[in-house]
């Protein structure tokens, strides 16, 4: 399937290569088998095999998964990996997320979303120099990556000030060796006229520099919305954007969880039909404090959607009844959003929070089962993002993107059975090796394909100087909380005070 753009002037383009192309490389890799290990495939049988192989082809899919050897016979060239003790897996996706936040952890704790983003967006957002995007970017990408998070859908700026900000945020995003869905956002300070213009001449750069066929994907460009946090006027901006270029759309909803907050959102859910966005090229993104009726629709329209237990915990969002959900047959994936909310990018430490928060609520383990989650934060999320049949599972003609954990530490083994141990208590440190299109990346910690030391050295630079920008503003008392979304002037005028910090914020210790 190729994935058709329509341009404003009635012209098309074809982004080739979502479903054909693999890394772009002077030479393809070599075919290579994962053999003795022990394999869960997450390929809707609930099943994992015992000891078993996973045979990678040379274009970087799946080839062949089985049991015990491979009938074929393998010829000397084939990269041989020994999996015993081991346990593989496919890599994890994220179905939101916010890559260029990566430096900005442990802001706002004391604050739900739109306080956070006062502490953060309204803070540190207005002394980014252009060039901060690519790294933040990738320095966030890499965070992913390293986390055994191989595709991502990056939901990215509102406010850009030019269309090359847009392009640093893919390039370097890209540039981390993970599978990158791209998050088009509208500027909520320009018209739709111009808006229309910067994403036709984005969408033109990354075709004519082959930005598209760096990885393969379906579709390489979503857009991003805020939707109704920024009232009927911007939405409707976004929605138009959407329909005109055929893309799909993710937008936040229903995440603060202040009432007057709930009841302007619930109150404008009629618009997205109104404005015929209702479907399966729409994703809601946190989508928390619902009503049975938007639910309903929700899932009789074929409307997905994304969980981040991290982030909504840390937020204080709240808890989204994910089995209840899903008695109205909506698909649910998972997700990280940034790392300035959730803080890490751990999707180990994601699944649990989820389901045992979900188990708290119901008094009752059988409610979400490891395999549960472990499916929502693979195939489940894969399949919100229309790419089922290019990632999300080990199966025949798919991406050969996994992981090896080695669960062999004194902490975490010995195991008895699989799948449960994996989501029950594995994490990062158990994560030997990630593979993306048959390719290793990462290896215990090490990325073999971009420069970590010095993508950690640009992060922290860059940091330090925003950081004395802010502190500098606050000194002198200019910090200006300006307007965080232009949908809810009354109640962002009548809910917020100027203060940055709590008084319980931990502090540094000053010199007697």
């Amino acid at each position: 399937m190729d994935f058709l753009f329509k341009l404003p002037n009635g012209s098309f383009f074809v982004l080739l290569s979502l479903l054909v192309v693999g890394f772009t490389s002077s030479k393809a890799s070599p075919p290579l088998i994962v053999e003795n290990a022990t394999i869960i495939p997450v390929d809707g049988s609930g099943e994992y095999i015992a000891s078993g192989y996973l045979l990678v082809d040379d274009e970087g899919k799946v080839q062949a998964v089985g049991m015990g050897e491979p009938s074929m016979e393998l010829g000397p060239e084939v990269m041989r990996i020994d999996g015993s003790g081991k346990i593989i897996m496919p890599g994890f996706l994220s179905g939101h997320s916010h890559l260029y936040q990566s430096p900005f952890r442990g802001l706002g704790v004391h604050h739900t979303l739109l306080g956070w983003i006062y502490c953060y967006h309204m803070s540190y957002g207005p002394f980014y120099d252009p060039s901060d995007l690519y790294w933040f970017s990738k320095h966030g990408a890499m965070d992913y990556l390293g986390h055994g998070i191989t595709t991502i859908y990056d939901w990215t700026l509102n406010n850009s000030e030019t269309v090359d900000d847009y392009v640093d945020l893919y390039r370097g995003s890209l540039d981390s060796g993970a599978r990158i869905i791209f998050g088009f956002g509208s500027d909520m300070g320009k018209s739709l006229d111009e808006n229309r213009t910067y994403l036709k001449e984005y969408l033109s750069i990354i075709e004519d520099e082959g930005m598209d066929a760096s990885h393969p994907r379906v579709p390489a460009v979503w857009m991003a919305g805020l939707g109704l946090l920024n009232g009927r006027e911007r939405a409707t901006m976004e929605f138009t954007l959407a329909r005109e270029f055929d893309l799909p759309m993710q937008v936040h909803y229903l995440e603060e969880p202040d009432p007057t907050y709930v009841a302007i959102q619930r109150g404008l859910f009629p618009v997205y039909d109104d404005l015929e966005m209702m479907g399966p090229n729409l994703n809601f993104a946190h989508f928390i404090n619902v009503t049975d009726e938007i639910l309903q629709r929700t899932g009789e329209s074929k409307t997905t959607m994304i969980w981040n237990p991290l982030s909504n915990g840390r937020l204080a969002s709240g808890l989204p009844d994910i089995p209840h959900y899903q008695e109205f047959g909506i698909e649910v994936g998972m997700g990280i959003d940034g790392q300035a909310s959730a803080d890490i990018s751990d999707p180990f430490e994601n699944m649990r929070m989820g389901m045992y928060a979900i188990r708290m609520k119901y008094q009752n383990a059988d409610v979400m089962m490891p395999l549960d989650v472990l499916r929502m934060h693979t195939i489940g999320t894969a399949r919100t993002l229309g790419i089922e049949d290019q990632v999300g599972s080990l199966e025949v003609g798919k991406w050969a993107d996994f992981i090896i954990v080695d669960p062999r530490s004194m902490e975490t083994s010995p195991v008895i059975n699989p799948i449960e141990h994996v989501v029950l208590t594995c994490s990062v440190a158990n994560l030997e090796s990630v593979y993306v299109g048959g390719e290793k990346v990462v290896d215990d910690g090490i990325f073999l394909k971009v420069d970590q030391e010095a993508v950690q050295h640009e992060v922290t630079w860059r940091l330090d100087r925003i950081q004395e920008q802010v502190d500098d503003s606050l000194e002198a008392e200019t910090w200006d909380r300006g307007t965080v979304l232009p949908g809810l002037d009354e109640y962002q005028q009548n809910h917020f005070s100027d203060d940055h910090e709590h008084p319980r914020y931990g502090k540094a210790r000053e010199e007697d």
